[in-house]
């Protein structure tokens, strides 16, 4: 009769050696298939799995082994870089949205990246222009729909904030972006403007939104026409989330969020009033000629359009950066203002 010595046998190990390995394996494998991204790892490390038109295109270009493959990709159109991407997202066909898309496109150094995130409606009225199609092909511009998986629907203030303060969003749908130039279709970029957006870039800025308060305050809080830098705003949202700042009570803004929370952010260099006063103007701006910012985004809340001089403003504005008309007269005609009593956003 054999004794059970509680021992187990040289046979009965090596299955288990080798199922363990296996498990090992797999979990393994999961994880670098996962499609998400550790905060720590560089974000040009693992091309995120994502079914979009800019990152098959993406892809493909990281694959080469030439270490400047994200930052000089040859294109019909010339070099173009993918770590600084202007993004416009709009689920609305609204008629001034290619005229506006493409003047951006003729300001905005050449090198940048275009990135449309829409609907099926708003990417097929873009896709109908013969210009926007030439961009397109030149791989210049990317359009893309709105991921609904992730926010159903854009009709509200709350949804944007929720679809702009998301990790995911800067970690994954934007890579390989460190530079991210937000704009809107109440926003515009003036082609007389003494200063380029990468003016700013190189002043390292890591959050710089159009001033919405007095020169004094460290305020660049509007965020529809705005300079983000991914890898701070990646920290900052695992550091100190925007649904903890939400539940703290205060303002329920990812624009404010970014532009108050960051000032705790040891790493950040973030801007007060007369930095963001040269950037992108909501309320005010420089009385001096020279100092006219690079963009406006006068039908912010109640921007400089509006109220007493906001007339006065529009004269002065006009005479500066006559592109303005774009948007004020095509959200006049299209009725786009929240606000039914503003149709247009016009001042008085």
């Amino acid at each position: 009769m054999l004794r059970n010595t509680g021992r187990v046998g040289s046979n009965n190990v090596r299955p288990i050696l080798v199922i363990g390995l296996l498990v090992l394996i797999v979990l393994w494998g999961w994880k670098l298939s996962s499609p998400a991204i550790s905060p720590n790892l560089h974000l040009e490390t693992i091309p995120p799995k994502l079914n979009t038109s800019w990152h098959k295109q993406v892809s493909q270009e990281h694959l080469t082994t030439d270490e400047n493959a994200l930052t000089g990709v040859n294109t019909p159109l010339g070099i173009l870089d993918r770590t600084r991407v202007a993004l416009l997202i709009e689920d609305r066909p609204l008629p001034y949205l290619i005229p506006l898309l493409l003047h951006f496109i003729s300001v905005v150094p050449p090198e940048w990246s275009f990135r449309f995130m829409g609907s099926k409606d708003s990417i097929a009225m873009m896709e109908s222009n013969p210009t926007v199609r030439r961009y397109i092909e030149a791989r210049k511009l990317f359009l893309d729909l709105i991921p609904y998986h992730i926010v159903p629907n854009l009709n509200s203030y709350d949804t944007m904030n929720n679809l702009l303060s998301r990790p995911w969003l800067y970690e994954e749908w934007l890579w390989p972006a460190e530079w991210i130039f937000l704009f809107q279709d109440d926003s515009m970029i003036c082609s007389a403007s003494k200063l380029t957006l990468n003016d700013f870039v190189d002043e390292g800025w890591s959050f710089l939104g159009a001033s919405s308060h007095s020169h004094d305050k460290p305020h660049s809080t509007g965020g529809g026409f705005s300079l983000r830098y991914v890898p701070h705003l990646i920290k900052q949202l695992r550091t100190y989330s925007f649904d903890d700042w939400r539940r703290d009570g205060r303002i329920a803004s990812e624009d404010y969020y970014f532009s108050m929370a960051m000032w705790d952010l040891p790493e950040a260099k973030m801007p007060f009033g007369p930095d963001a006063i040269r950037f992108g103007v909501v309320f005010e701006w420089s009385e001096k000629p020279e100092e006219m910012p690079l963009g406006f985004h006068p039908f912010s809340s109640d921007g400089m359009f509006r109220g007493e001089g906001g007339q006065e403003n529009q004269k002065r504005a006009y005479e500066y950066c006559p592109e303005l008309a774009i948007i004020t007269v095509g959200r006049w005609d299209c009725q786009c203002s929240p606000n039914s009593h503003r149709p247009g956003g016009l001042g008085g």
